[in-house]
């Protein structure tokens, strides 16, 4: 089984068996992806790097859980954000679409140059 199907059947048995995620609604999620992120800043700041990964774990069930929650309460298709995401990038970093790299200062330059001409809806 592939890691994208073993993803899948693990979020299938959170959502359905988790009385946390049924409980939980966006802005948990969110705070819990807040707090998981401390907990992984703290390892690497101590240098604990046997930790990083188990934190990095909990950063990403996190962040997929809140995805699945996300979809379900604001009915959000997955498709239209991934071609949100891919339109943003060609807007912010389109040297990546022409296999081009950049300093970090440059891109980062770049990125906030055309983030400032972005519309919010």
């Amino acid at each position: 089984m592939n890691s994208r199907k073993k993803e899948l059947k693990l979020v299938n048995l959170i959502k359905n068996y988790s009385g946390l995620y049924n409980d939980a609604n966006v802005e948990k999620y969110i705070q819990n992806i807040h707090s998981e992120l401390e907990e992984l800043k703290e390892e690497v700041i101590k240098g604990h790097f046997d930790y990083i990964e188990d934190e990095m774990c909990d950063v990403m069930l996190q962040t997929i859980m809140l995805f699945e929650k996300v979809k379900y309460t604001y009915g959000i298709k997955p498709d239209r954000m991934y071609r949100k995401l891919l339109t943003k990038y060609k807007h912010r970093a389109p040297h990546l679409f022409q296999h081009q790299k950049l300093s970090f200062f440059d891109e980062n330059k770049y990125w906030i140059q055309a983030k400032k001409t972005e519309v919010k809806k």
